[in-house]
């Protein structure tokens, strides 16, 4: 009697491996009973989603909870600052410069590095009929930034440098004798700055010293 349990469980067990074949998982270790193939596609369908849905919201990465409902990790879209919005309207109106300069000082935003280069490629758009003019104006609209609190010691830095070095058909005269003047001892505490500064004068006449 005993000998035929016995069999009869070696029956049952041979039975149960060959319908669940095993496998060990290489990043764990771990002996599990493999997939049935309708359940590893669709296993795989279900990773595939999550990363199309992971592209889709900006890269982050998509995981199920326990619950199996799906949450969101890793980097996320930053939204962008009212600043940010504003001068978006400069790439199709470059003449708004004004009115858009006047919207960031009125609702106090502040100016990022990438917010004072689109200003600036206003201004020199606008600008343009006249030499000079619109890095004037550039540089007006830089230091009431300051005098005012929105620009911070970094854009200012990278700002000077653009109007130094980076302002397409600047005047060298006008560089020398207006921008340069504006350029404080925390300016040149930036590398960049003086590098910038040693461009000004390598490609003229004039000494920095």
């Amino acid at each position: 009697m005993d000998r035929d349990v016995q069999q009869g469980s070696s029956a049952k067990a041979a039975e149960t491996a060959s319908a669940a074949p095993v496998f060990e998982r290489f990043d764990t270790g771990v002996i599990q009973a493999a997939l049935d193939p309708v359940e590893r596609f669709l296993e795989v369908q279900a990773a595939y989603e999550l990363l199309m849905e992971a592209a889709e919201n900006g890269g982050g990465v998509l995981q199920a909870d326990s619950r199996g409902r799906r949450k969101e990790t890793g980097p996320k879209m930053r939204a962008k600052t009212l600043g940010e919005v504003l001068v978006e309207r400069l790439v199709e109106e470059p003449e708004a410069v004004g009115t858009v300069w006047g919207d960031i000082v009125a609702q106090g935003c502040g100016v990022s590095v990438p917010m004072i280069e689109r200003l600036f490629k206003a201004h020199a758009h606008h600008g343009r009929a006249e030499t000079n003019k619109g890095m004037d104006a550039g540089l007006e609209m830089l230091l009431q930034g300051v005098e005012v609190g929105l620009v911070s010691q970094t854009t200012r830095s990278a700002a000077m440098v653009h109007l130094l070095t980076g302002w397409k058909d600047a005047n060298e005269e006008y560089v020398v004798n207006v921008v340069i003047e504006h350029v404080t001892d925390e300016d040149r505490e930036d590398a960049t700055v003086m590098a910038a500064i040693g461009a000004v004068f390598c490609a003229g006449t004039r000494s920095p010293y």
